[in-house]
């Protein structure tokens, strides 16, 4: 059984250790959101799996030429404002096939393709497959891909892949 801990910096001030004073132990087997822990914790690591696989697969192709389209605006005229690169759809792909395989019932809400989930999924991820599109296409790697978990609408987790570091920054709850 899992117990959640009272930690402090040994040099922390009187406030920090005033509030983990305060802070109970509480047994800890399900999330605030309800989900198990074990169960977070694989969606996490998923998260950060792909993020990592789908940041490579954008490190790759920034060393190359890629297709480049525009979507449409809010009324459905042309417009230069917003890219969509054949390497946001790969990534999006990936990213669903990858929780599909994993978590069939989880739902997935993408940037580049207009498929809206069950309303009865509880999981839901939000994903922008390549955030910073005009960066990616211009060759500066200054993007992230970006993955984001909702459990009932509250989020559980995220991953994001940077390319300026081509580190992985990861949040739960």
């Amino acid at each position: 059984r899992a117990t959640s801990l009272r930690h402090t910096q040994p040099n922390a001030g009187p406030q920090a250790r005033r509030y983990a004073d305060d802070v109970e132990e509480q047994p800890m087997t399900r999330t605030a959101t309800g989900l198990d822990a074990a169960e977070v914790s694989a969606i996490e690591a998923l998260a950060i799996a792909i993020a990592r696989e789908a940041g490579e697969l954008a490190r790759a192709a920034l060393q190359r030429q890629v297709a480049v389209e525009y979507k449409p605006d809010a009324r459905g005229k042309d417009s230069t404002n917003d890219p969509v690169s054949e390497v946001d759809r790969a990534v999006e792909a990936l990213v669903r096939e990858r929780v599909a395989d994993r978590f069939p019932s989880h739902a997935v809400i993408g940037e580049e393709v207009e498929v809206h989930p069950d309303a009865a999924a509880e999981v839901v991820w939000v994903i922008d497959p390549i955030d910073g599109t005009a960066n990616f296409i211009n060759g500066f790697p200054l993007f992230a891909v970006s993955i984001g978990v909702l459990h009932m609408g509250a989020p559980i987790a995220a991953a994001i892949w940077c390319a300026a570091t081509h580190q992985i920054g990861r949040a739960h709850v």
